[in-house]
């Protein structure tokens, strides 16, 4: 079945091992490495009213949030926590590369600016709609079908809502992927998480592997993916 990709987002979390207590007191240090290190890449992605120090009576609250490329693009930075979330993404090595490499830049400007930055555990996420001009409930139901089927009628329901999850892993190397697939209205919903707790690979590496992910889980449920721009199909990655 063929569909059109709706939208796409990419989010990156790191945990620290050690709550980084001085990330607040070096904020203006943190903002101004960012801030610079960003527009040096993209010069119209980041203004001064877009970057805010968040005052909280919580340690896990407190911290930075800045947006980038016009709200397409969210960082929040806490004594705990780092996130990065990246949203209307198109399906191109451009967005991907603009993705890595923010991540890469505000992991470099962290450890520049606040001591004894130790990473306990990193999850890549990434979403996806994908619109479909037929029946992809019925179409997802075919692949999910296995000896245990229920009729929705029989619990007073009036429609089935199929999903094909797969889980992968290596416990040698402490990383752990699943990806969902879902149905709402017209389109397949489609998530994927990977969490590390091991940096044996880069966070560019990291979204690549996701991205196969992606593209792995389309195969199995024989989805061809393209791109609104453009009559050819786009497999992600």
């Amino acid at each position: 079945m063929k569909a059109t990709l709706g939208w796409m987002s990419i989010g990156y979390a790191a945990e620290f091992a050690v709550p980084l207590f001085d990330l607040v007191t070096n904020a203006p240090e943190l903002q101004q490495r960012i801030y610079t290190g960003v527009r040096a890449l993209y010069p119209y992605a980041l203004r001064t009213a877009d970057m805010h120090v968040s005052p909280s009576g919580l340690q896990s609250e407190t911290g930075i949030r800045i947006t980038m490329f016009g709200g397409n693009a969210s960082v929040a930075l806490t004594p705990v926590r780092a996130a990065l979330d990246f949203y209307n993404v198109s399906v191109s090595k451009d967005d991907f590369d603009i993705c890595k490499q923010c991540i890469d830049l505000i992991s470099e400007a962290l450890n520049k600016s606040c001591a004894d930055v130790v990473i306990q555990s990193e999850t890549i996420t990434s979403s996806l709609r994908l619109e479909a001009a037929g029946d992809p409930a019925g179409h997802l139901s075919k692949i999910a079908a296995s000896n245990v089927r229920l009729n929705p009628s029989e619990f007073g329901a009036t429609e089935e809502h199929p999903i094909v999850s797969i889980e992968i892993g290596n416990s040698g190397q402490r990383w752990k992927s699943s990806a969902n697939v879902t149905v709402s209205a017209a389109a397949f919903i489609v998530f994927c998480q990977s969490r590390y707790d091991d940096r044996r690979s880069s966070v560019g590496d990291r979204i690549d592997a996701q991205l196969s992910l992606l593209d792995g889980i389309l195969t199995r449920i024989q989805v061809e993916a393209e791109t609104k721009h453009d009559d050819s199909a786009a497999r992600m990655g």
